[in-house]
Order: structure tokens, then sequence, then C-alpha cells
């Protein structure tokens, strides 16, 4: 199995999608069979063991369905604290929420999300559990593996600022530093390789 990300990118994508006190909301993006877009927030985890992000979702929810018919998606996640606009292209893997072999992953993505969204999806199913460690048969878990990550490292010199803003909610102006002093790299996995390139920020060439 291919690795998730190159050797260049696995320490910003470890750190931007294992960081508990300041989780990984992004954006998933899919399409219906006839090519209609979707896209909503998700919370994304890192699955070193499984190269592979991963996210939650409800058995009978869009995502789920759509991806279970067509697995090819983008995601998007802006990380305020590192300053870094990480998307990518990738193939999901929805994991069958039957598959004793997958039991223990899932119970574990299960106990993931916060309480009162267990408690959510067992009321959902009639309310036939008030034990939120037990987890609930609409639970599905969906595997997401890229094939391409297209990365914009904004100019570093206004991280402090901007996460004190961030952290605080002021409504204040936010400086993101001169845009021309970013940088945009592209890596793609190429037949089982990763390769990087820089590209220019304005149009990913």
């Amino acid at each position: 199995m291919p690795s998730l990300a190159p050797d260049s990118l696995s320490s910003l994508i470890t750190q931007s999608f294992t960081d508990r006190k300041r989780p990984a909301y992004g954006q998933l993006a899919t399409a219906d069979l006839d090519g209609t877009p979707h896209v909503r927030a998700v919370h994304f985890h890192l699955i070193p063991e499984r190269e592979a992000l991963a996210f939650n979702c409800h058995t009978l929810s869009a995502k789920w369905q759509q991806l279970s018919q067509n697995s090819r998606h983008e995601g998007c996640f802006f990380d305020p604290y590192r300053l870094v606009q990480i998307r990518w292209r990738g193939i999901a893997e929805p994991l069958n929420p039957r598959d004793p072999n997958e039991k223990t992953f899932l119970d574990q993505m299960w106990l993931r999300m916060r309480p009162d969204v267990r408690g959510e999806y067992w009321i959902d199913c009639g309310g036939k559990s008030s034990n939120v460690s037990e987890r609930a048969p609409n639970l599905g878990t969906i595997l997401c593996r890229p094939f391409l990550w297209d990365i914009y490292k904004i100019s570093q010199k206004e991280i402090p600022t901007v996460a004190r803003l961030i952290d605080s909610l002021w409504p204040g102006k936010i400086s993101f530093g001169e845009y021309g002093k970013g940088e945009r790299t592209i890596h793609e996995l190429k037949n089982g390789r990763w390769v990087s390139r820089k590209v220019s920020l304005l149009n990913g060439k």
C-alpha cells in the first residue's frame, strides 16, 4: 500500500490531523451519479496504520451513498494555526459496519465522537441503547486515500496574530502576510511513488 503522503509532507499532515485541541473540521466534496456536486464539513482523523484519513457519518447520509457509488472525492482543510491550506483528491472506502473484521476499528472510531453526537445516533435508531459507549448500527466510517495533495503555505510572518484572533473571535482585521511570499506545492502519486512540484499560487501550473 502506498504511503499516505510523501516524507516531506508527513509531519504537517500528522500535526494538522491529530491535534485534539483543534480538531480538523474540513470540507468534503462529492458528486451524485448525474454530476451534481455536494460539499459539507466533516471531522477528519488521521489513521496512520491505514495510510488514510477517515471520518464518521450516518449510513443513510448523502455522502455515504455518493461515495459508495463513486469513490472519487476532494477534501480541503485550512489549518489557521499553521497557516496552510491542505487540499487533496482521492479514493474513498466506506467500511461495512457489519463486517466483523472491522469491528475493533469501527468501535474505536465511534468513541472518537463526542458523547452527545453518539447519543443522537442512538436516538435515530429509536433510542434502543442508553449506553453511548456501545456503537450504534447506523454509524459508518469512510477512509480517504489521497492520490494528490495540493499544499498552499501562507507566509509564516503572521501566525501568532492570526491564531490569537481566531481563538478569541475578535472581529478585527486578520492579516495573512504578503500573498506573493506564500508557497504552493503539488504532490501526486504516480506508479506508486510521490512526485512533487512547485506551482503557481494563482493557477496551479
